[in-house]
């Protein structure tokens, strides 16, 4: 399977070139469909166990598929003892998704730079830049965009609270890839947020999730269109 981006027709004067734009517009729908997702799955999930029998049916299903007896009911007794903590983390996935998803743009949004910087300036990037700009979906986001502008030669302006939202996301995604949602001293030593003690699960509500969405689509924003407008005249462009 392969995701094609939307097909977008190149006016001629165009002001602006359309790969970023492209890019940008497919991230933030896979971010608005990713919460959804969740949202519906969590719903759908939800009355579908309250039914009567649906768990005996959802066993059987399942062993049909191939499941086997003892398999269902280890793995049901595990389900139960820590019920609470998969119930309360199910949206933590979502989190992830978003963040990887910003990750995927602001690296095509760099290979595009460096791609294209010759041909649009008419003289090369430096060594470190060409290296920070293929590399840019590695570093914090504080960073990426430090990078961004540096390169483009552009104020890419977030406000200090936007900074902070994506700040908190990016070290709870951190504990939830590395140390499953488990806080520890490095989030302790950086975080803003209070009342979090060490080892406790980091979870958060939809609307912390909103504000977190939120905060990278104005940063999506905020990237693409001085990206698109100074490469306006750089050729067909791709993944």
């Amino acid at each position: 399977m392969k995701i094609e981006l939307t097909n977008m027709e190149t006016l001629p004067r165009a002001k602006a070139h359309k790969f970023p734009i492209q890019i940008a517009f497919q991230t933030m729908e896979f971010m608005q469909g990713s919460i959804f997702h969740q949202i519906l799955s969590d719903t759908a999930s939800g009355q579908r166990v309250r039914q009567r029998n649906a768990i005996d049916e959802i066993e059987q299903e399942l062993l049909q598929e191939g499941m086997d007896k003892s398999t269902w009911e280890e793995s049901w007794k595990y389900l139960q003892k820590y019920q609470e903590i998969f119930t309360k983390s199910a949206r933590q996935s979502v989190l992830i998704t978003l963040r990887s998803q910003w990750d995927w743009y602001i690296s095509h949004l760099g290979k595009f730079i460096n791609d294209n910087y010759l041909y649009v300036f008419d003289k090369e990037l430096s060594s470190n830049k060409q290296k920070d700009l293929l590399r840019i979906g590695f570093k914090e986001i504080t960073h990426q965009i430090k990078i961004l502008s540096k390169v483009i030669n552009e104020n890419i302006d977030i406000d200090l609270q936007t900074k902070d939202y994506l700040n908190e996301m990016s070290l709870v995604r951190n504990l939830g890839l590395h140390n499953r949602w488990e806080v520890d001293h490095f989030y302790l030593q950086k975080t803003k947020s209070s009342g979090w003690k060490f080892r406790e699960v980091r979870l958060f509500e939809i609307n912390e999730l909103e504000m977190w969405h939120s905060s990278l689509i104005r940063l999506i924003n905020s990237t693409w269109k001085p990206v698109a407008i100074k490469f306006k005249d750089a050729p067909e462009y791709t993944i």
